[in-house]
């Protein structure tokens, strides 16, 4: 039969390592004080540029309402920047290709969006 061993004898196996320590995660941002992510579903891309500005919001050349005609839609995008009440303190330029309009406004974007603003919520 195999000898019953206690916590403490486990103890010196446990070594220095301990728990691991959390991902610490770094600005990063170009020239133009930008943040950059890309979202990817399928064959849709999303590339997305992030910004502080006034909270425009232009996908693909166009602004967002052009874009996006139905007001759902519209929602379903500006989902993360009202969750995270950032609506109206970022700027955001997306250039997407490779999906549908429903697509666009709910998968790539949305990840990509939802990433960056939770990695520059201590300031771009």
């Amino acid at each position: 039969m195999s000898e019953t061993m206690t916590l403490e004898d486990l103890a010196p196996l446990k070594g220095d390592a301990g728990a691991p320590q959390a991902r610490v995660y770094e600005k990063k941002v170009d020239a133009q004080g930008r943040a950059y992510a890309t979202g990817k579903r399928k064959d849709a891309v999303a590339r997305v540029w992030v910004k502080r500005g006034p909270g425009k919001i232009t996908i693909n050349g166009k602004d967002h309402a052009a874009y996006f005609a139905r007001p759902v839609l519209q929602m379903i995008l500006k989902q993360p920047l009202v969750t995270s009440k950032r609506e109206g303190q970022y700027d955001i330029v997306c250039t997407v290709s490779g999906a549908t309009e429903w697509t666009n406004a709910r998968r790539p974007c949305d990840p990509a969006i939802t990433a960056r603003l939770a990695l520059t919520a201590t300031g771009v």
